[in-house]
């Protein structure tokens, strides 16, 4: 004998645990993208930055 209200009460459990489970993937994707973003964008100006360095410190040796 089944109580139809434990079928209704396990789908709506499934459908709260499926909510909840997208919505913490979902997060997780968008801050390891913003962390994405963030480190790539603080290696380039590093990077643009040693260059410059770089490209200074050659011209004062071929200058000289």
């Amino acid at each position: 004998m089944r109580i139809p209200g434990i079928l209704t009460s396990r789908q709506s459990l499934y459908i709260t645990l499926g909510i909840i489970i997208s919505t913490v993937a979902l997060i997780m994707s968008s801050h390891a993208t913003y962390t994405y973003m963030a480190t790539k964008d603080k290696i380039i100006a590093e990077m643009k930055h040693t260059s410059k360095l770089s490209i200074v410190s050659l011209e004062k040796t071929l200058s000289a």
